[in-house]
């Protein structure tokens, strides 16, 4: 018995973005590897795929977290490089909730210009040598950091040999 059937229009959205994130994935592939947005997260940005889980009066798409959870099956199809997870769930909806406080960088992580990442409490997290701005998600809520307050950048071995983590030691 199958609970959770995709509509038509959501089987429609995932084949999409199965061609935008597969095309994403490849420009990235030749793009050499550099830590940071390439022009494989830019050609996710100009998708607006970024934005997907953002209002639509924020620039987003202003889906429902079931198409948000396809679009991260086929990102994860497609093996599109950089935190696709991390910026659908956390980075743009935290951006978009500070309002016009968060719109420059709301924009500029929509447009696959920057990188967002989630860290933990103890800042752990992916990315967070490249990444613009940072969510640390508290008991109390979100806190949104710009990178550059997390000092003290140390790597931190993963089982994933592809995926760079490190540590930051305060904000």
């Amino acid at each position: 018995m199958l609970l959770f059937r995709p509509t038509a229009d959501q089987l429609e959205l995932a084949s999409s973005a199965g061609a935008v994130f597969a095309a994403a994935a490849r420009a990235s592939t030749s793009a050499g590897g550099d830590p940071g947005p390439d022009a494989g997260w830019r050609l996710l940005g100009e998708s607006g795929f970024l934005g997907a889980g953002v209002p639509e009066q924020q620039g987003g798409l202003g889906l429902p977290p079931s198409d948000l959870a396809l679009l991260c099956e086929e990102a994860g199809s497609a093996l599109v490089p950089g935190p696709v997870v991390e910026t659908l769930w956390v980075v743009a909806p935290a951006l978009a909730a500070l309002g016009p406080a968060g719109a420059d960088q709301l924009a500029s992580v929509l447009a696959g210009n920057t990188w967002g990442t989630v860290v933990d409490e103890a800042l752990r997290g992916p990315e967070l040598d490249s990444a613009a701005v940072v969510v640390v998600p508290t008991a109390s809520g979100d806190v949104v950091v710009p990178a550059g307050a997390v000092t003290g950048r140390a790597p931190v071995p993963t089982a994933d040999l592809l995926e760079r983590s490190s540590q930051g030691t305060s904000v």
